[in-house]
Order: C-alpha cells, then sequence, then structure tokens
C-alpha cells in the first residue's frame, strides 16, 4: 500500500493507520482480488489520496493502473452511485462528452436532537418517552 501512495505524488505521505482486507477469501485463482479498506491518520488525508487516485490510471509501470481508489460508502450512497454511473454510461454511449461524476449526494445527512433539563423530566418519565419518539439524539442535563 505504501508503494500505491508514493505512486501518487502526495504533498506528505501519510502514516496508514490500519489496513483490511474485505470479502471471503477466494476458493480459486481466477478470481478478482478482494478490496483493501485503508484507514488514514486525518480527514485531510484522504481528501488528497481521494484527489490524486484518477492519476494511478496513467502509472503503467507495476500494474498501478488497475488499481482504483475511492471513499468508503454507505450502502444507500453506493445506490445512488450506481444510479449515476449508470446515466453517466447512457449520456456518454449517446455521445455526450467531459461528464464526470463530481459527488454523491446523501440525501437524509441531518439528525433531529432534543434536549431538555434534568429537573424538568423528574417525574415525568412517561411524557418524556412519548416526546422523544423520532428523535436521533436526545440531550438531558
Amino acid at each position: 500500500m505504501q508503494e500505491v501512495l508514493s505512486a501518487l505524488d502526495l504533498h506528505q505521505e501519510p502514516a496508514i493507520s490500519k489496513v483490511t482486507r474485505l470479502g471471503k477469501r477466494a476458493e480459486t485463482s481466477d478470481e478478482k482480488p478482494r478490496p483493501l479498506k485503508v484507514v488514514l491518520p486525518t480527514e485531510d488525508a484522504k481528501l488528497e489520496v481521494l484527489k490524486k487516485a484518477k492519476n494511478l490510471k496513467d502509472k503503467k509501470e507495476g500494474g498501478l493502473n488497475t488499481i482504483f481508489i475511492y471513499a468508503d460508502l454507505t450502502p444507500k450512497q453506493q445506490e445512488s452511485r450506481k444510479k449515476l454511473v449508470a446515466e453517466l454510461k447512457s449520456r456518454q454511449a449517446n455521445g455526450e462528452t467531459g461528464l464526470i461524476i463530481n459527488a454523491v449526494a446523501d440525501d437524509d445527512c441531518s439528525l433531529k436532537c432534543f434536549y431538555t433539563n434534568a429537573c424538568s423530566v423528574i417525574g415525568k418519565m412517561d411524557e418524556l418517552k412519548n416526546r422523544v419518539i423520532g428523535y436521533d439524539i436526545v440531550g438531558i442535563s
């Protein structure tokens, strides 16, 4: 993995926090290799690696042009990206050029919060339980 990061010509090569091989072990040798999950120490390091990952396709030596790096997405984001890729391919087939997938939107990226004072809930636990239904975060101080 360090060889791949070196090939990206990063400003500062980050130390890798953790590497995990995903998926089940291949039963035959002709199966595709399993992906790696690589954890980097900072968000900035992750963003720089993702920005420069597209440059690997031009690196023929060492088979680096066959390596793809992309962000770890939630299942909902994966589904959204899959639709966008299908649309991209369709539009390219119709002759449009210069198209890219810029981002995968996450429609449900907000949290609903409820906060109250502890003095106001003493003796009113049943009412509190009913009031907090539907909230993602409940804060009591």
